[in-house]
């Protein structure tokens, strides 16, 4: 049914854009950065925010006011655990050229389901003895502020006990939009279950692992003042056999059920797999911007 709506595009239900989060999300990006000084301070330069970059500025001369020998550094490593996926980065502060070794920077970017990141560092010197800029183990812990694309009060929260692994799960494309499907009759038959609907295309990849796995989407819909509209989970299907020793599944139907006033403009999803009693998640929260239907002649 949903190849027939979709056909106009050129798209058929089982096939897909090769599309990433951060590609639909160019140009809504934030920059922030997080300073650590030569006094033992730390702090933010604007807000982290999912989906935008992070960047770590660490002066080594700091370990020399933290009691730890900085001159004699051979090199500075940054960790950064975002929570609660646990996507952990980890890079070296340290400049190749001499003369400025003193003072340097880790760039990420930040997941999109991230709420707080922990940050964390290590000297090594040239005798191979490590000390550690931990807050004495506490970690330096900053709070991720929203989404670049803006702070959305009813999210899709992150599943409880899911784990967060990619090579488990991920999305290989996907699409939302919305369509009329009374563009010959107008809003008379919206109350008879046609008029503007809102449909999402998602194919996900999901390991093989058993024959018994079920896969699933948590799926947001909000409208143009980010009004949460309608919040469901749909199931996905089996599609068929994939490389990597992988299955995919897909979901093609409606979401939400629009009406006058009250159409889909962003939408969010989470992705999880349940397999061999664990739950599985690709640790994304995948935003879309949902696309307009084409303008079509009403019916002779």
């Amino acid at each position: 049914m949903i190849g027939d709506l979709v056909s106009r595009r050129g798209s058929a239900a089982h096939t897909f854009p090769h599309v990433s989060n951060l590609s639909r999300m160019e140009g809504s990006s934030s920059e922030s950065i997080v300073h650590f000084s030569v006094d033992g301070r730390d702090f933010k330069e604007g807000a982290i925010r999912r989906g935008g970059r992070l960047t770590i500025d660490y002066d080594v001369n700091r370990l020399q006011a933290l009691d730890m020998d900085g001159h004699g550094a051979w090199d500075v490593v940054a960790h950064a655990l975002f929570q609660p996926g646990g996507q952990l980065y980890r890079g070296s502060l340290m400049s190749p050229r001499q003369d400025v070794r003193r003072i340097s920077s880790f760039e990420m970017t930040v997941p999109h389901d991230a709420q707080k990141v922990e940050l964390w560092f290590y000297c090594v010197n040239r005798k191979g003895q490590i000390r550690w800029d931990s807050r004495d183990g506490r970690n330096y812990a900053f709070m991720v502020d929203s989404d670049a694309l803006g702070t959305l009060r009813h999210a899709v929260q992150y599943r409880q006990g899911a784990i967060a692994n990619a090579g488990m799960v991920n999305v290989s494309g996907d699409l939302a939009f919305n369509k009329d499907l009374s563009p010959g009759f107008g809003p008379r038959l919206h109350s008879s279950g046609l008029g503007m609907k809102t449909i999402l295309l998602t194919r996900a990849w999901v390991r093989n692992v058993s024959p018994d796995k079920r896969s699933w989407i948590d799926v947001h819909v909000f409208g143009r003042d980010d009004e949460l509209l309608h919040a469901e989970t749909f199931a996905l299907r089996y599609l068929q056999p994939a490389e990597g020793g992988g299955d995919f599944f897909v979901f093609d139907g409606i979401v939400h059920h629009g009406s006058q006033g009250a159409d889909a403009h962003l939408l969010q999803y989470r992705l999880y797999c349940e397999a061999n009693r664990a739950m599985n998640t690709d640790g994304l929260l995948h935003t879309l911007r949902v696309l307009e239907d084409e303008p079509s002649a009403p019916s002779p």
